[in-house]
């Protein structure tokens, strides 16, 4: 079937703001402003509407659904603008058709948004493209018509790759989102295309039915432009995160009496910000339940998916901050029950080990030995070899006593079996730290999430156990909900966060003084693979967009996939990650997180990543890795209180 032609070129705007009594009416003026801004070029009324050009100096009130403020059109109707509120959001929705084709349509916006665009709640710009009669009913999303679509746009940013993201909606229309897919992004960028016997259709739901009220799409828009609002309140955790580090050092000063650490202030911002999560939650809720009750099914993948995705994520990932922050108001109370103390507490000088550190491959545990101080090897205990030695920590009279393994062999079961058997041989052993190599999630299309070659990542949000579902005519799902890791050291690393911001990174010493055998490997070695066989090979980011240090790793922190799969291909390894929110997969962590369940003690695990579980798979950045996680684990440890003081 041939491609059609685009035959007229229209642009649909959707912009929104907030207007309630915290923002008060400086929105609805905003939103004003640019009313009268567009006033040259559409100043005349809209016949039969009984509506005013001019838009009321004062934003009535949320008593109605929604209500039309003013609406406008030039002189030959080619463009018209609609100014209405709905519940909470003020909407400006503007229309430009006319020969002269998208890229001066959006010249045209431009020139009246301009200085508006970051205190806008969203923005959604849709080039609503016509193709010949009876290039329908139904237009398909191929990456063909998008070629085509392509060659006409205006040179603005756009995600590599959008041509095959398209979806044809349940009425027959192809949507592709071309925008660079940040997660908080403000502005979305839209191709929509109807043959030009449907375009009555096609407007109804993009633009109007005839009347002044919102289109279905603009509602179905400005739910989404609320759930990724409250993603750039939340900061991907950063407040959250000073808070915990707070609460850390509140903890970690309180010195000989307790009772006269003044926790008071510090555990009433973590109740404030409890109070606050909990309405983002709710609040990212609604927009999911709205998005959903709003497009009933007219379109399953593409932009919709991804919306429906982000909104999962977000409950997640703010349901697990309110439970870190839960755990932190609670340990701040306990705090302030513990009767002073007027001296440490002796550690005796034959105490055992408190932490236990397996890796599974040789490089990783000479990559760990290679930093620890005070080394000799443990009596025979039957089932391994384990190295004793200490490492510093917060308090320079008592370093951290560790005791190493390797775990034998690759995979969950040997790593539990390991962990468990470190533990029988071990008892003083409190928390069993992973580390080792992992393969990264690369987000090239979404640079703040963007793991490279060499990165560090942390498993604060846990593991998902990928593998362990329950299988049913209705697809998979997990099966139980993991343990999550040790919330000290989880706050420890919102600790050495904060200091990493003030440029302190202690973990970089260690890399720079490598030796051979674990330099870091050429940045040009650094290659992603293609998503299918024989795509085009996608570019890593810039690394001033992704946050990554010329020569040094970034340390991430989220959700860790573990299951015995070996992964090397780029798609499957998205799909696995989009459905868990993963920024890494690897091998032992599940079995090290379930034996430290199953014998009452902690976990926590680190990773540095040597590969993309792609076709780019080679060993070559192994040993940098794993030094990167085992400098990271020394750091963390060096700003933890030894785990007997606590």
């Amino acid at each position: 079937m041939p491609v059609p032609a685009v035959t007229a070129e229209e642009l649909v705007v959707h912009a929104f703001v907030v207007a309630d009594t915290v923002t008060g009416d400086q929105p609805y003026h905003l939103l004003r402003r640019m009313w009268h801004a567009l006033s040259p070029l559409m100043g005349h009324p809209v016949s039969g509407t009984g509506i005013a050009v001019d838009p009321p100096e004062d934003l009535p009130d949320e008593s109605v659904e929604e209500v039309v403020l003013a609406v406008a059109q030039n002189v030959d109707g080619t463009a018209q603008a609609v100014l209405r509120r709905r519940h909470d959001v003020v909407n400006l929705s503007v229309l430009f058709t006319g020969s002269c084709g998208w890229r001066e349509h959006e010249r045209r916006w431009e020139s009246v948004v301009a200085g508006a665009h970051e205190r806008l709640l969203g923005e959604v710009r849709i080039y609503f493209g016509h193709t010949p009669p009876g290039s329908g009913p139904d237009l398909p999303a191929s990456a063909e018509l998008a070629a085509v679509v392509a060659a006409r746009l205006p040179d603005v940013p756009t995600v590599r790759g959008w041509e095959g993201t398209g979806v044809t909606t349940r009425n027959g229309f192809p949507v592709w989102e071309i925008s660079p897919r940040a997660d908080e992004r403000r502005l979305r960028r839209l191709v929509v295309l109807t043959p030009q016997d449907r375009d009555r259709e096609l407007s109804a739901w993009v633009w109007s039915d005839g009347r002044p009220v919102a289109p279905l799409l603009a509602r179905y828009l400005i739910h989404a432009a609320k759930l990724r609002y409250q993603l750039r309140v939340w900061d991907r955790g950063r407040i959250a995160a000073a808070l915990r580090s707070r609460v850390a050092n509140a903890v970690a000063a309180l010195g000989d009496d307790a009772r006269a650490a003044d926790t008071g202030s510090v555990e009433a911002d973590v109740v404030s910000t409890l109070t606050a999560l909990a309405t983002m939650r709710r609040t990212v809720e609604i927009a999911e339940d709205n998005m959903a009750r709003t497009l009933d099914g007219v379109a399953d993948g593409g932009m919709f998916a991804e919306d429906r995705t982000l909104a999962r994520d977000a409950r997640i990932w703010l349901a697990d901050e309110q439970v870190y922050l839960e755990l932190d108001r609670d340990l701040l109370r306990d705090a302030r029950a513990v009767p002073a103390r007027t001296a440490p507490r002796p550690v005796p000088v034959e105490s055992g080990p408190t932490v236990g550190l397996l890796t599974a491959m040789t490089v990783e545990f000479n990559a760990m030995r290679s930093l620890l101080l005070d080394q000799r090897r443990a009596p025979a205990a039957g089932h391994a070899d384990y190295l004793l030695a200490e490492l510093p920590s917060a308090d320079p009279a008592s370093p951290h006593r560790v005791v190493l393994a390797q775990t034998g062999a690759t995979a969950n079961a040997a790593a539990s079996d390991a962990a468990t058997n470190m533990l029988r041989s071990h008892p003083t052993v409190s928390c069993l730290v992973m580390t080792g190599v992992a393969a990264g999630i690369p987000a090239p299309d979404a640079p703040q999430r963007h793991v490279r070659l060499g990165d560090v990542v942390l498993a604060t949000w846990g593991v998902a156990d990928y593998a362990h579902l329950v299988v049913t005519e209705d697809g998979a799902t997990s099966r139980a909900v993991f343990p999550r890791p040790w919330h000290y050291l989880t706050r420890v690393s919102d600790r050495l966060e904060v200091d990493e911001l003030a440029g302190e990174r202690p973990w970089e010493q260690w890399l720079d003084e490598a030796g051979p055998a674990f330099r870091r490997p050429p940045d040009r070695t650094d290659v992603l693979a293609p998503l299918t066989p024989g795509g085009q090979r996608r570019r890593h980011p810039r690394r001033d967009r992704s946050g990554h240090r010329p020569g040094y790793p970034k340390v991430h922190k989220g959700r860790i996939g573990s299951a015995d799969i070996s992964v090397r291909d780029a798609a499957l390894r998205d799909r696995i990650a989009a459905a868990h929110n993963l920024r890494a997969v690897e091998m032992e962590g599940a079995g090290v997180g379930t034996s430290a369940f199953l014998n009452d003690r902690h976990w926590f695990m680190v990773r540095g990543i040597s590969d993309y579980a792609d076709s780019t798979y080679t060993a070559d950045w192994r040993p940098y890795a794993a030094l990167a996680a085992a400098a990271y684990v020394r750091a963390l440890l060096a700003a933890a209180i030894p785990f007997d003081q606590l």
